[in-house]
C-alpha cells in the first residue's frame, strides 16, 4: 500500500508499534500517531480536508431506500453513512470533536476556525461527499495538534467495513494555492480495510510558529466519532 504525497510514493507498511500513554485528554497523555511522511504548512493556509465516495450495494432503487432509512433511523443495512471528523487538541484545555451530529460534539470547534461545511450521506455525484476546513490564522495558540479521520457511522451494527463502498478518497489541500499536500485512496480498497469501518489518515501539528502535516496510518473498528476520540483521548 502507497500513499501519494506530491507525486511522491510513501511506503506506509514500514510503521512502529504506536505509542501508548494513560491519562486524561490533556496534550502530553493523548495516543500518539507514527507518521509516515511530514511536509510544512504556510502559515496563512486554509487546509481544506475532503472526503469522498461512491455507493456500491444495489441498483438506484436500494440505494435511494437505504438513503431514506438512514434519514428517518440514522442508519441502513442499504445504505453508508460516512463522516468526516477532527480532534482538536488544546495543552490546556480538554480536546473538543468536531463533527457533525449526534450529543457532545457540533460541526464547529470553539472558535470556528476548524469547520465542516458540507455533510452529504448520499454518495452521490462526483466529488467531495464531506469538507472541512482549518483556517490556521483562526486557530488559537492552545491548540496543538489537530487529527483528521472518518468512518461509516453505525457499521459494527450492520457489519460494513471501508472496502463495501466505492471510490473512497480523502484530500487535504492548501484552499489558497491549490497544492495538494496528500491525497488517499488506496488504503480504503486493501486487504486490510476489509476488516476495519474507521480511518485516521492525517495529523496537523504546531511546529514553532509553523504547522507541519503528517501523514498517518491507523486502522480501527470505531463506528462512532466519539468512540474514536475516547480512543485517542482515556489512555
Amino acid at each position: 500500500m502507497n500513499r501519494l504525497l506530491l507525486g511522491i510514493e510513501i511506503d506506509t507498511m514500514k510503521r512502529k508499534k504506536t505509542q501508548k500513554a494513560k491519562g486524561v485528554v490533556m496534550m502530553d497523555k493523548v495516543l500518539r500517531l507514527e507518521n509516515s511522511f511530514e511536509v510544512e504548512v504556510e502559515e496563512d493556509a486554509v487546509v481544506h480536508v475532503q472526503l469522498g465516495w461512491d455507493m456500491k450495494r444495489g441498483g438506484l432503487k436500494e440505494k435511494i431506500e437505504g438513503q431514506v432509512a438512514a434519514a428517518v433511523i440514522g442508519i441502513s443495512e442499504k445504505g453508508y453513512d460516512l463522516n468526516l471528523a477532527a480532534i482538536v487538541e488544546h495543552d490546556t484545555q480538554e480536546a473538543e470533536l468536531v463533527f457533525h451530529h449526534g450529543p457532545g460534539g457540533c460541526g464547529a470547534d470553539r472558535s470556528g476556525a476548524v469547520l465542516l461545511s458540507k455533510d452529504d450521506r448520499s454518495g452521490f455525484g462526483g466529488g467531495s461527499d464531506e469538507d472541512l476546513r482549518v483556517r490556521l490564522k483562526e486557530v488559537p495558540e492552545s491548540v496543538q495538534r489537530i487529527v483528521f479521520f472518518m468512518n461509516i457511522g453505525g457499521a459494527n451494527v450492520l457489519d460494513q467495513h471501508l472496502t463495501d463502498v466505492d471510490n473512497v478518497f480523502v484530500q487535504i489541500q492548501n484552499e489558497k494555492n491549490c497544492r495538494v499536500y496528500l491525497r488517499e485512496e488506496e488504503a480504503f480498497c486493501c486487504e486490510r480495510a476489509q476488516e476495519y469501518c474507521c480511518y485516521t489518515f492525517a495529523e496537523l501539528c504546531r511546529k514553532g510558529r509553523g504547522w507541519v502535516l503528517h501523514g498517518v496510518s491507523r486502522y480501527s473498528k470505531e463506528d462512532s466519532e466519539l468512540e474514536t476520540m475516547r480512543a485517542f483521548c482515556d489512555r
